[in-house]
Formats: C-alpha cells, sequence, structure tokens
C-alpha cells in the first residue's frame, strides 16, 4: 500500500489548521470568562452605588402626627416614606437639581387656642440605624444638602450646634403652614460616600413661649477674666446683665447665662443660643435639649 505523502506546505497548512481551531476554543473560552466578569463587576459597583443609603423602611399607617396644640400631616410622595427621609440610591446633584427633586411636603396646623411656636428638625433615625446595625457606617452631614420652599440650600453639618433645627415659626389659632422640604447628596462628593448609610427623620417640635417674667437673673459669661469669672452662673464673681430687657438684635451676646425659674421653688442656669430682637432662645446648662424660646 503505498504511503500518502505529504508536501512541506501541506503539513504546515495542516497544522495551523489545527492550531487555529485550538486558538479559536481559547479565544470563545477568554470571551465568555470576560463577559461573565465584567457581568459580576458591574453588579457589585451597582450594589455598592445602591448601598450608600440602604434599607430605610416604609412608614406605616396614619401620617398624622399631634404635638401638643399641633397637628402635623405629611404628605406621601410618590415612595409613601412620610417623614422618613428616604435617599436609597441617591447620587450625588449641584444644587439647581437638587432644588428641583420630590419634596418632602407636610401641613403645620395650630388646632389650639393660643399661638403657638414649632421647630423643625432632621434627626438621625435612631431606631432605623439600631436595627440596620449601620452606626459606625453614616454619611457624613457635610455631604447632605437641604433646601426649604425652594429657598437658598444649606449643608446639614451647618445646623448642628443649633440641634439640627432647620427652621422655626409661629402659628396664630387656626392657621397653617406647609413645608416642602427637599435633601439630597452634594455635588462636591467623592468616592468616599460610597457604601455609606443615611437613615433620617423630619420632626416637628412644639416650641416652649414665654415671658420673661420668669427670669431671675443675667449675667454675662466670663472664662477669661479672674475678677469676672462666670461660666455657670454659680459664681460671685458674675457681673450682671440687663440685656434681656432690649428688644434689640444681639443685645444678649450668645453663652450670655440666664437663671430661669423653672417651678415653684426651683431654678436652672441657661445659656442664650440667639437672640433675634423681640425674642430670645436660651437651653439649659445640664440638659441641652430643653431649649425655652422667651418674649423679652
Amino acid at each position: 500500500m503505498a504511503k500518502q505523502k505529504y508536501k512541506i506546505n501541506n503539513y504546515n497548512n495542516s497544522s495551523l489548521l489545527v492550531e487555529n481551531k485550538r486558538l479559536s476554543k481559547e479565544y470563545k473560552r477568554q470571551v465568555r470568562f470576560t463577559i461573565v466578569s465584567v457581568f459580576f463587576v458591574t453588579i457589585v459597583m451597582l450594589s455598592s452605588a445602591y448601598a450608600i443609603f440602604s434599607d430605610v423602611q416604609r412608614q406605616q399607617g396614619d401620617n398624622t402626627l399631634t404635638v401638643g396644640k399641633l397637628k402635623i400631616d405629611f404628605i406621601d410622595n410618590e415612595n409613601g416614606m412620610g417623614n422618613i427621609v428616604n435617599l436609597n440610591g441617591a447620587f450625588p446633584v449641584d444644587d439647581t437639581t437638587g432644588n428641583d427633586t420630590t419634596p418632602y411636603t407636610f401641613k403645620i396646623t395650630n388646632s389650639g387656642t393660643l399661638d403657638a411656636k414649632f421647630v423643625i428638625k432632621i434627626l438621625d433615625d435612631e431606631e432605623v440605624i439600631t436595627k440596620d446595625g449601620c452606626s459606625n457606617n453614616q454619611l457624613s452631614k457635610d455631604k447632605i444638602r437641604v433646601s426649604i420652599n425652594k429657598g437658598t440650600p444649606f449643608t446639614l453639618s451647618e445646623k448642628e450646634s443649633l440641634a439640627y433645627i432647620i427652621d422655626r415659626g409661629n402659628l396664630l389659632k387656626d392657621e397653617s403652614k406647609t413645608y416642602d422640604i427637599r435633601i439630597w447628596i452634594s455635588d462636591q462628593s467623592g468616592n468616599e460616600v460610597l457604601g455609606k448609610h443615611y437613615h433620617g427623620k423630619i420632626v416637628v417640635e412644639g416650641e416652649n413661649l414665654v415671658t420673661n417674667e420668669n427670669i431671675l437673673g443675667v449675667y454675662t459669661y466670663d472664662d477669661e477674666n479672674e475678677a469676672t469669672k462666670c461660666i455657670t452662673g454659680d459664681e460671685t464673681t458674675c457681673l450682671a446683665s440687663k440685656c434681656y430687657q432690649s428688644r434689640s438684635a444681639n443685645a444678649c451676646t450668645t453663652n450670655t447665662i440666664v437663671r430661669y425659674k423653672t417651678g415653684e421653688n426651683e431654678s436652672k442656669y441657661f445659656y442664650v443660643i440667639s437672640d433675634v430682637g423681640p425674642t430670645m432662645q436660651i437651653k439649659q446648662i445640664d440638659e441641652p435639649t430643653n431649649v425655652i424660646t422667651i418674649n423679652k
């Protein structure tokens, strides 16, 4: 039987065909692997972005709250979140875009028989934070922008010294006021916001409104001079002041000490937070959450 003979070029062509088939299979395998890898990485990236503000629970039931003489009606937005700040899936945007986002809308009504004052705060939702176990992974408040009724935006961290009070007002009997509050992520944020959480809520609180009749003494704060030292109000070196008798703004400077009657035979020391002229706001030294607004 005659043996088949191959020319060199036939042999080379055959070898090249085999090699090409092998390379083709290897190429297809590499392509499949690359597609799967890219898909996996994309999913991870999307998941990380979504986790910036994850797992905010939907508010259940009626969105009408009563605080003393104030009735607050939260109007559900498309997410039905009421007063729960929901930034799930949010991305940093500029202030112009942020001021056009869907607002958190609510109406405050004075249902009492006397004038009422109120404050609005944006606070951490501790209940959700605890449930989510993310207390050490919260988004910094200097990344959160806020606007009220499309006014000038501000950064939430700017309100820290005011216990995150973002606005205050007063209502006559049966008077109402509607608020549109918009909250978004600052466009100055970078990759440091990835994977962070933020769980917050909008809180409306009634504010004590009293006259200056219960002021038992006002003293100038001084922590530098021994002769006039006055830090707590108990020092015998404190200098008395009558700044509260003036209706001019800032007549009583920040940290001015006020001794205020809190009971029949009880008084507490307060620091002045702000003095806008007709009214002055003070907070109790040993209980900073106790804030009182005084009519001068």
